[in-house]
């Protein structure tokens, strides 16, 4: 890894003023964090109007961000969205490898020994979840190694302010029952506010970024699917999951769980209704739950329905809640932005080496996901 000199931390202001979506920057933008370090964005740098766009779009919500900078002009080289949470599972196997969870993402994160920072990542990872301190914590998106560990300010405080804030799931009620006209009206209602990757216009909702926030993409969904009159509830799958989709550069993703809104449809086959899932992350449709499930490739996985209410899993049957959409608000800002990122990078997706194997009916429907033939 090359010499670097790296800033993690909140934006505190830009000069000039940063305007939005502007596609060139016209003179170098200072940009001052909270930490009193200072950075600039270079007007030359094609990436540069994005980044800036990117970086003011986190510090208008306060998110943490991740750059790297030369050392001797301190222009930026490289912008990045930091996941920021508690470590909640840590496990070494016997090469060394370390596979770890935070609890503000469905990801199975790996540190592997071949980081040329593996014994501190590792120190600071084993510390945090010893003393369930908050981390901030950056991938390079290209090869998912970790680049950055820290542990973030005041690490401990907002760890209890979270605690208790936690609570049981709500199970969900039994639902009333709806064609399946009317779940694949609801689907299109809300698979049509997903994010053009290269503007992530708020508020769409990131499908096209199934690396993480299913907890925060359900949420919305759920919400705008009671704005209807309609009644969803939530399906959570747990386990060590693992997703082929063309939506990553990598073609999959592994999860330690994943969410998605329930729908009980009535259909002319069945006798009694069936629960439809509605995940524009993985299908162009809505579908049976046990279509869901299989591609997640887990047979041992275990399922939890509840009602729309509970927002993030914390521990074991303990669940965050987020009934002012605020947190919900806060992640999709994180997704849509490390999309962009993504997208300015390495292309919009689909990447065409991962449709290779996709079947005919995700490919024509958008090619938002795929199963092997």
């Amino acid at each position: 890894m090359p010499l670097r000199k790296v800033i993690v931390g909140c934006i505190r202001s830009f000069e000039p003023r940063v305007t939005p979506s502007v596609k060139t920057l016209a003179a170098p933008v200072t940009v001052h964090f909270e930490n009193d370090q200072v950075a600039y964005l270079d007007p030359k740098n094609e990436l540069s109007a994005t980044r800036a766009d990117v970086l003011d779009e986190l510090h208008r919500a306060s998110l943490h961000v991740y750059v790297e900078v030369d050392p001797q002009s301190l222009m930026i080289v490289e912008v990045r969205v930091p996941a920021t949470g508690h470590v909640t599972y840590l496990k070494q196997d016997p090469g060394g490898e370390l596979d770890f969870a935070l609890d503000s993402s469905q990801r199975l994160f790996r540190l592997s020994p071949s980081n040329p920072f593996y014994g501190k990542f590792q120190e600071i990872l084993r510390d945090a979840h010893k003393r369930h301190a908050m981390v901030i914590l950056t991938e390079n998106d290209a090869e998912l190694e970790i680049v950055d560990v820290r542990l973030a300010p005041n690490p401990l405080e907002p760890a209890l302010l979270e605690a208790e804030r936690e609570a049981p799931a709500i199970l969900a009620p039994r639902l009333q029952p709806v064609t399946l006209q009317r779940a694949r009206d609801l689907f299109d209602m809300v698979n049509g506010q997903s994010c053009d990757p290269r503007t992530g216009a708020p508020p769409c909702i990131p499908f096209l970024y199934p690396h993480h926030g299913c907890h925060a993409r359900a949420h919305q969904m759920c919400r705008l699917i009671i704005r209807t009159g309609d009644q969803p509830g939530k399906v959570w799958n747990f386990g060590k999951l693992r997703v082929k989709t063309p939506n990553e550069p990598h073609c999959g993703i592994t999860w330690l769980f994943h969410v998605a809104p329930v729908l009980e449809v009535s259909t002319p086959d069945t006798p009694d209704p069936q629960p439809y899932i509605v995940d524009p992350s993985l299908f162009p449709e809505p579908v049976p739950l046990e279509s869901w499930l299989a591609v997640q490739v887990d047979p041992d996985s275990r399922q939890q329905t509840t009602s729309p209410a509970p927002f993030l899993p914390v521990t074991d049957g303990r669940f965050e809640y987020d009934p002012t959409y605020d947190k919900t608000a806060k992640k999709l800002i994180e997704c849509r932005e490390a999309l962009r990122l993504r997208c300015a990078e390495h292309g919009p997706p689909p990447y065409a080496r991962c449709l290779e194997g996709a079947t005919a009916s995700a490919v024509g429907a958008g090619q938002s996901s795929f199963t092997d033939k």
